[in-house]
C-alpha cells in the first residue's frame, strides 16, 4: 500500500458513522431468525404481509411527525429512506439471505418477471419484510459526515405489529448441505 492509499484508508475510517442502536430484543430477532432458517430449515412465508419499503415509510412518517423538521431535513431524510430502499434491493440477493433461501429467493424473482403474477413489477422491499431489514442493520456500517438522521431511542413503529410467518421446507440431504 503506499502512503496515499494509507492516508485514505485512515481518512474513511476517521468518519464518525451513523450509531444505529439495536436493542436486545432485535438481536435475539436476529439470533432466532438465523435459527429457524438455518437450523430448523424454515423460510419466511413471502410476500410479508408487512414489507420493508412499508416499514421504512412507517419509520419516514413517524420522524416527520415527532418534532418540528426543516424543509431540508426533511429533503435529507426523503432521501436516505430511498437510498435505505434501493440499498436492500440491491443487497438481498447478495449479502442478506442465507444459502438455504436462495431458491425462494430465484422463484420470487421469477414471479417478478411474470407479468401475470401478483408479484409482477414489484420490488424486493416491497415483498420482503423485516426480519430481512433488521439483517440490513445487523450487517451494515453506515457513515455520515454531518448529523445522524437514522438515530432514534424510540421503536421507529411503534405500533408496527409485524410477526413473520415461517413455513417449512421438506428436509432432504440437499437441503440440509444448502444451509450449511
Amino acid at each position: 500500500m503506499s502512503m496515499t492509499d494509507l492516508q485514505q484508508e485512515e481518512a474513511f475510517q476517521s468518519k464518525r458513522a451513523v450509531r444505529i442502536l439495536m436493542p436486545d430484543r432485535l438481536k435475539s430477532l436476529l439470533v432466532d431468525d438465523w435459527e429457524n432458517i438455518t437450523k430448523n430449515l424454515q423460510l419466511v412465508q413471502l410476500p410479508s404481509n408487512e414489507p420493508a419499503g412499508t416499514i421504512l415509510d412507517k419509520y419516514q412518517f413517524y420522524a416527520l411527525s415527532t418534532g418540528h423538521k426543516s424543509s431540508t431535513e426533511r429533503d435529507i431524510l426523503d432521501e436516505v429512506i430511498a437510498g435505505l430502499k434501493e440499498y436492500f434491493n440491491k443487497s438481498l440477493g447478495r449479502l442478506l439471505l442465507y444459502r438455504f433461501e436462495r431458491e425462494q429467493f430465484y422463484d420470487i424473482l421469477a414471479r417478478v418477471e411474470k407479468p401475470t403474477d401478483e408479484l409482477a413489477g414489484k420490488t424486493l422491499a416491497e415483498i420482503y419484510g423485516g426480519e430481512h431489514l433488521l439483517r440490513l442493520f445487523g450487517k451494515s456500517r453506515f457513515r455520515r459526515d454531518s448529523s445522524p438522521i437514522l438515530t432514534t431511542t424510540q421503536s421507529p413503529c411503534p405500533n408496527s405489529s409485524h410477526k413473520p410467518t415461517w413455513t417449512t421446507r421438506p428436509s432432504t440431504a440437499s437441503a440440509k448441505s444448502l444451509a450449511r
